[in-house]
């Protein structure tokens, strides 16, 4: 494995309570803001990201507000050849065939 398929996984879970949140999401804003720092990929709960140092201050920031883990992986790149896809059309084509 090459180191730079490397990636962190931040997992949170914020309490849905509005003002507990909004801070939450202030300060994770204002840390990025204060610099160059990006993630690959955020949803509202788990941010993906290749920056160590960015990972463990979102689980940090998470912490304060809620439950956090972070997780170290490996990113997994793969590629299925176009011919051993069968198109979703044809499998229900041939569903409703039979």
């Amino acid at each position: 494995m090459q180191d730079d398929a490397r990636v962190y996984v931040v997992e949170y879970d914020i309490p849905a309570v509005p003002k507990i949140r909004m801070r939450f999401y202030r300060e994770i804003r204002q840390f990025l803001d204060n610099g160059e720092k990006l993630a690959k990929y955020s949803t509202q709960s788990v941010i993906i990201t290749d920056d160590e140092a960015l990972a463990k201050m979102i689980y940090l920031i998470a912490s304060k507000y809620g439950k956090s883990r972070i997780y170290r992986a490996y990113q997994i790149e793969y590629s299925i050849p176009p011919e051993h896809v069968t198109p979703v059309t044809a499998l229900v084509a041939g569903r409703r065939r039979a």
